[in-house]
């Protein structure tokens, strides 16, 4: 007989012990600290939240965790309601527990976790009182991020440019030429707002046009599934052989981690096709709420939500020109610049077909709409 778990992972209650306590078949439950687990893995998935963050959430909650033990438990295939062995190397085992996380969950944290630089919100220390920096706020004149200090005999915030030496009122003064910082930004966003008499009908055309792409990605998809499942089969058979000494341990690992990379690689593409059309319409219902006021909606945002709503909606941060003292053109979350285009495309006298086409040519392969990129 295999012994599977030695130790139970944090948030599950112990097996029993007691043959008087035994009950028809042993169950692995949560206890109190796994509900709390279970809330910091929402955190670390859907709030971007940094291990120090949760750290402190948690122990705010009752519950320590050593920063080591959190690191580790992201990764835990536990906590998706699975298991591995040493006995059996390379398999994972479904467990008959109920789940912290769903297996999809997990694997989206996962790849999160190995390229936070490609995608998901970078970690963001810095002032409350100054959320657009640092890693979000950049000079436009010299291409640098900029930091935000305060006068504390003077009690003003500022915004510095150290490459350029030149500053900005974070708040608009009484005596100032320009509006600060934080007012030009939410102008900018309420430059964004889209008019609720466009948004049924922007709707109705987003709407088609994933449809098209929902229906158009089975075919990529059995073919992803098909390219991978043969590479999987390569790997196999290499490892078998490796096992049974017909290849050198230098050969395996060379070929053996280029298969690897080619069935990650093949994977992630899997999981960026357009999936369901109804995660597709929560997500668009939810930006339309957005839309319909951007400055109200980020007013209305706690501080670390704040910054998270901010590296959405600029992906590739906010540009400021600190020489002329005014905010210029930032790259905008795909979304936000569909609504810029269908405005600028529309036009009564055109046809639907057109607005559809400057839809269309907006839509990048392989972005997706999933809910968590609105996970506020």
């Amino acid at each position: 007989m295999i012994t599977i778990l030695q130790k139970l992972p944090f948030g599950t209650l112990p097996r029993v012990s007691d043959p008087i306590k035994l009950q028809a078949k042993q169950e692995i439950k949560l206890n109190d600290d796994g509900l709390l687990i279970k809330e910091a893995f929402k955190l670390k998935l859907y709030k971007n939240y940094g291990d120090k963050e949760i750290q402190d959430y948690l122990q705010l909650e009752g519950l320590y965790i050593p920063k080591q033990s959190l690191n580790k438990m992201w990764s835990n295939l536990f906590y998706a309601g699975y298991f591995t062995n040493s006995l059996i190397p390379d398999t994972e085992i479904k467990g008959h527990w109920t789940p912290i996380i769903s297996r999809k969950e997990f694997d989206l944290l996962q790849h999160k976790l190995n390229n936070s630089a490609q995608i998901g919100i970078p970690k963001i220390n810095g002032k409350i009182e100054t959320p657009l920096v640092p890693k979000f706020l950049i000079c436009d004149d010299c291409d640098t991020n900029m930091t935000s200090y305060k006068n504390k005999r003077k009690q003003i915030l500022y915004y510095k440019c150290s490459s350029c030496n030149k500053t900005v009122n974070a708040n608009t003064r009484a005596k100032s030429l320009t509006d600060g910082m934080h007012q030009q930004f939410s102008k900018k966003l309420e430059s964004l707002k889209f008019s609720k008499a466009f948004q049924n009908l922007f709707s109705k055309q987003l709407e088609k046009i994933i449809q098209t792409e929902i229906s158009s990605s089975g075919d990529r998809k059995r073919q992803l599934n098909s390219e991978i499942h043969k590479l999987q089969e390569q790997y196999d058979k290499m490892e078998f052989r490796y096992a049974t000494d017909e290849i050198s341990k230098d050969i395996f690992e060379k070929h053996g981690l280029r298969l690897k990379e080619l069935i990650e690689k093949k994977t992630q593409l899997l999981l960026n096709l357009p999936s369901k059309m109804s995660n597709h319409k929560k997500v668009m219902k939810f930006f339309l709420k957005i839309a319909d006021n951007p400055s109200q909606f980020y007013k209305s945002l706690d501080y670390h939500n704040k910054r998270v709503f901010q590296n959405i909606i600029f992906p590739e941060g906010f540009r400021f020109s600190m020489k002329n003292k005014e905010c210029r053109t930032s790259k905008l979350n795909l979304l936000f610049d569909l609504t810029n285009s269908f405005l600028k495309q529309y036009d009564n006298k055109k046809e639907k077909t057109q607005t559809q086409k400057a839809l269309e040519s907006h839509l990048v392969a392989g972005t997706g709409l999933e809910p968590v990129t609105f996970g506020l």
